[in-house]
């Protein structure tokens, strides 16, 4: 069909080239019949003023034949003149025929090797590829095609920003910041670009912030102070130099700018949370402390006493100290539940070794994140570790104690977790 298109396009453009001269042509007819008409009113005039000198005895009828005939062979002759010129005419324009013709031909080859011919089957092709089951080739072939669009035309920046992505889905890292670099030569204003090659060098280089990528990001940020991926990247960097407020509020303000419930916006949750935690802001329990809710007494026909999903959803922990660990007193320590599949705590306390032992309460209000709580599992791992370098992620060094699984039946009586593993 789009072949189809262009040939009634180029049809229709010699259609434009070919109109004048039909134009002309049926107007140069109708000048030879009305040039013959006028040769022949001169004609019979001409006999009649013959006729009349004849008539009147000025011409013989020698004279008069011998005048009538030479006026004949004048119009014969002129009216031969007239056909050959119309005819001539028409045989002279022939090459603009050919011409007209030949524009058809020439604009669906330039538009075949020239054109958006490839854009338009690499069109059908991302077309495909979102509407229909993945496929290896298919998603290959659009690979190939980028590439050769990105060699025909160097200056083609949208191609080569498709193609820089889909290499980094590939995993093609470096091909991908290749491309990113090029980009950036053409249009070294595009901030966007920059913040994408500065991830891209992150995940090159194991997922370390080197100074080419904080130096990238820094720039980013000065012409776009909301930019996601560089807030991403910046509360990276923070947190690995223990800055977990300034972590903390690079990742709180992209998370404003990411649509919720989305890939990114779980992790940079997941981000803040750990800020937070690092920050001691996630509340912390004190020796003998209980749930608060649970300490209400309850009075017959009291029905805000009466037990509640997050009672329900509550799991009380004895945490003790190995008398072999000697640590600081102040080193913080964080008691969490955790699901089989996730790292990611769904409920979290923090206290420090001068509280141990002491006994935990895990609930709804210790979750690090809305809609993912104790209420949402049946079964949970117990994690109690003391964090010497300081740090809510297990490092090495670190002391730990936990409880592999334990099923939503036994969450209401209490367990003990003895802190005695070193990381």
């Amino acid at each position: 069909m789009t072949w189809l298109f262009f040939v009634l396009l180029g049809l229709l453009a010699a259609g434009f080239l070919l109109w004048p001269f039909f134009r002309k042509e049926h107007g140069s007819d109708e000048g030879v019949l009305q040039a013959s008409d006028e040769a022949k009113r001169l004609y019979r005039e001409y006999m009649r003023d013959l006729e009349r000198d004849r008539d009147a005895g000025v011409l013989g009828e020698a004279e008069f034949a011998e005048l009538e005939a030479d006026a004949a062979r004048k119009l014969m002759a002129e009216a031969g003149s007239e056909k050959s010129v119309s005819g001539t005419r028409i045989l002279a324009r022939w090459p603009i025929f050919a011409a007209a013709g030949l524009l058809v031909v020439v604009a669906v080859l330039l538009y075949r090797d020239l054109g958006a011919a490839d854009g338009v089957a690499l069109q059908k092709l991302f077309v495909e590829s979102q509407s229909q089951p993945h496929s290896t080739v298919r998603e290959q072939e659009i690979t190939r095609r980028l590439h050769a669009l990105v060699a025909r035309n160097p200056e083609d920046t949208s191609s080569r920003y498709a193609l820089a992505q889909r290499l980094m889905v590939s995993a093609d890292i470096s091909g991908a910041i290749a491309q990113y670099r090029e980009i950036l030569k053409i249009h070294p204003q595009e901030s966007g670009v920059r913040a994408e090659l500065a991830q891209a060098l992150f995940f090159k280089h194991g997922k370390s912030i080197t100074p080419e990528v904080k130096q990238l990001v820094d720039q980013v940020l000065t012409e776009d102070a909301v930019n996601t991926t560089a807030l991403g990247l910046a509360g990276v960097a923070a947190f690995e130099e223990k800055r977990f407020a300034d972590a903390r509020d690079h990742w709180s303000r992209a998370l404003t700018h990411m649509p919720a419930g989305s890939q990114g916006a779980l992790a940079l949750q997941a981000g803040v949370a750990q800020a937070r935690l690092a920050l001691g802001e996630v509340a912390e329990d004190q020796t003998g402390a209980v749930d608060a809710d649970a300490s209400v007494a309850q009075q017959p026909g009291d029905t805000a006493a009466q037990p509640t999903d997050k009672a329900a959803s509550s799991i009380r922990i004895a945490v003790s100290l190995a008398g072999s660990a000697s640590l600081d007193p102040a080193t913080p320590v964080f008691v969490y539940a955790r699901t089989a599949d996730n790292p990611m705590p769904l409920a979290i306390r923090r206290l420090q070794v001068a509280d141990l032992p002491t006994v935990v309460v895990l609930d709804e209000s210790s979750a690090m994140m809305p809609g993912r709580s104790l209420a949402s599992v049946n079964s949970v791992q117990l994690v109690a570790r003391v964090a010497v370098g300081g740090s809510p992620s297990p490092q090495k060094g670190d002391w730990q104690g936990e409880i592999a699984a334990l099923p939503r039946a036994s969450w209401s009586e209490s367990v003990e977790i003895l802190i005695n593993q070193q990381l």
